[in-house]
């Protein structure tokens, strides 16, 4: 089993830098430049990167240690893995500094096209606000901007206050409630509000943070749902004369291979 030395790349002229996000464990299959842990020094928070693809076979630090470039952070298993690991080995790559100011423009250029998209179609949708104030690393900023959470509003409860992906769930879980007691009457629809239901009893419930897209249009439809009249509308009409001509055409166009139907009067 070929395990290759994950070890600090050149973070410039800082040393004994803290260990403040591992963010994979033991058994994990990363691709090259998925992020292993982050570092914070005094001025910018930092992901390591993994250099080449391969599976976490086991990790040297913890939350709190300090760590110098050079220092070995992990052990990768990179069995059935082409490519070489020397720059692994002699930790000569460049990790990816992103300082709180820098955090939105890199999190854009590195969108794939889709999501791209899917920005410029939502038109009025507000940009992600700044975070450059809180205390997160850059993987949990580009979760919150992705899921539409203020950072500002979540209570870290990391090393030194340090909001963390948990914190980040919590909040969105804790938002996600309904504002009203069961039972009580909403004050702007005069709807009874829907009783909880728990479906955990029909089987296993996965509960999953929706998309920033989808959390800003949701309450758009929801309105609409509620406030537009949703009207069926249904017509009679005496088509008796209309039918014995559309049976004549029918018959005569069986002998040329084609039918007449109701459609092509319509």
């Amino acid at each position: 089993m070929p395990l290759v030395d994950i070890k600090v790349p050149n973070i410039g002229d800082f040393e004994n830098v803290p260990v403040v996000e591992i963010q994979v464990k033991p058994g994990d299959e990363v691709k090259a430049d998925d992020p292993l842990i982050t570092l914070e020094s005094d001025k910018a928070a930092m992901d390591v990167p993994a250099p080449v693809h391969g599976k976490v076979a086991e990790i040297l630090v913890a939350i709190g240690d300090k760590v110098s470039e050079g220092s070995t952070i992990i052990k990768l298993d990179t069995a059935g893995d082409g490519q070489a690991a020397a720059p692994a080995a002699n930790g000569k790559g460049q990790a990816k500094p992103e300082v709180p100011a820098k955090a939105e423009r890199t999190a854009e250029k590195t969108k794939p096209a889709a999501a791209r998209e899917e920005a410029q179609d939502a038109g009025s949708i507000p940009p992600p606000g700044d975070f450059g104030s809180v205390y997160a690393s850059p993987s949990v900023r580009r979760i919150a901007r992705d899921l539409d959470v203020d950072l500002t509003k979540v209570k870290g409860t990391g090393d030194k206050g340090r909001i963390t992906k948990d914190d980040v769930k919590a909040h969105i879980a804790r938002s996600s409630q309904p504002a009203t007691a069961p039972g009580a009457v909403g004050q702007t629809t005069g709807i009874p509000e829907i009783p909880v239901q728990d479906f955990s009893k029909y089987g296993p419930v996965e509960t999953k943070p929706m998309s920033r897209l989808k959390r800003l249009t949701g309450p758009n439809l929801h309105r609409a749902w509620l406030n537009v009249p949703h009207v069926t509308n249904a017509d009679e009409a005496d088509i008796t004369d209309l039918e014995a001509y559309r049976k004549e055409l029918d018959a005569a166009a069986k002998d040329k291979g084609y039918r007449v139907t109701l459609v092509a009067f319509l």
